[in-house]
């Protein structure tokens, strides 16, 4: 299935087929303003703007946090009792997500429980650059 099209069963199965908000996943995990806006760019990639122009407001979100947290501010406070109700791979399945927005949804969780989140953001941030970079021939 070629990326225009996938894209386009993307915005139909929206309204009809999801079944875990992000809403839910941002409160679950306890995230901060910035990434949860990834989250929220990343699930609605294509809804209401297109999917190149969401996934690069995700990015920009996504740097900001990198950029914070590399200046030693506490930008986004890390709950220890973020609950497990979503995994990321039951996310990336529930919103159709592919490969490498499937890896954004996991390494931002798995920055959440560890000594050095910064690296989990990075290789986050890798993913959606990669998943950009292949629409730039896509118009969409």
């Amino acid at each position: 299935m070629m990326l225009s099209q996938q894209i386009a069963e993307r915005r139909t199965s929206y309204v009809t087929t999801r079944q875990i908000e992000p809403i839910e996943v941002i409160e679950a995990w306890s995230l901060c303003h910035h990434l949860a806006s990834v989250i929220e760019y990343v699930a609605s990639a294509g809804y209401d703007d297109s999917y190149y122009h969401d996934l690069r407001k995700a990015e920009g979100y996504l740097t900001r946090e990198i950029v914070r947290r590399g200046d030693k501010f506490n930008s986004c406070h890390l709950s220890l009792l973020m609950t497990n109700e979503y995994t990321p791979m039951q996310i990336a399945n529930d919103w159709g997500l592919s490969n490498n927005l499937a890896q954004v949804i996991e390494n931002i969780r798995d920055s959440m429980n560890h000594k050095n989140p910064v690296d989990f953001l990075i290789r986050a941030l890798a993913h959606l650059q990669q998943e950009t970079s292949s629409l730039k021939e896509v118009k969409v």
